[in-house]
């Protein structure tokens, strides 16, 4: 018996749609836009030999890796309307930035990333209303802060709103004025795109009210 019309339109459709599916595993290409002096997005998640490619929409840039990522690559200058592909075969994580404009950075993770972003380095400086923490952060992460009593660490009195810091030296400011004289902590916590968090802590002194010393 033949097959009527519909059916056979229905069993034909079927068989493109599998024909064009892509295969399991097959590899795939992020997409990274590069204007106004950032990459867009900065932070690309793709899986071992997939590519990344990435459109220039600004004047004149560059994509090309930083020291640390498992394998160097470099664009050379982009001219509006050019593009860079590379593909990825090795899971690691591999930071690039602009050669011609520093602060343009970006990362591509290849496979997942379970490294918690712990800052180093802390230090505090104490002025007359506010800390300063310095630290350095190991990747690109949203930063908060909190400070406590030595002697009651899980009693958060201050804290610094979160903030996306990229990697490097950085630093957050904690109000505080109006604390009693003592000892105190602060806790810098650090939260990467993938959601790992590492934190770090500093202590520090408050002086008596009538101390008096140039700062913030």
């Amino acid at each position: 018996m033949r097959a009527s019309r519909p059916l056979f339109v229905a069993i034909a459709v079927i068989a493109a749609a599998v024909s064009t599916a892509p295969a399991a595993g097959a590899a795939t290409t992020a997409q990274v836009g590069i204007a106004d002096f950032r990459f867009s997005p900065s932070y690309t998640r793709v899986e071992p030999g997939d590519s990344v490619l990435w459109t220039q929409r600004g004047s004149l840039h560059t994509v090309t890796s930083r020291p640390g990522a498992p394998e160097s690559f470099n664009s050379g200058e982009l001219f509006t309307g050019q593009l860079f592909t590379r593909a990825f075969p090795t899971a690691g994580r591999y930071p690039y930035h602009c050669t011609i404009h520093a602060e343009m950075r970006g990362v591509v993770q290849v496979g997942a990333d379970t490294t918690a972003p712990k800052p180093t380095k802390l230090k505090a400086k104490v002025g007359k209303s506010s800390t300063r923490v310095s630290f350095r952060l190991p990747e690109a992460s949203k930063v908060s802060a909190t400070l406590a009593a030595k002697a009651k660490p899980k009693k958060v009195l201050r804290r610094a709103k979160a903030r996306n810091l990229q990697d490097g030296a950085r630093s957050v400011t904690v109000r505080t004025s109006g604390l009693a004289a003592g000892r105190y902590r602060v806790t810098v916590k650090a939260v990467d795109p993938e959601g790992n968090a590492g934190t770090a802590v500093v202590g520090l002194k408050v002086p008596a009210a009538d101390w008096a010393l140039a700062g913030p």
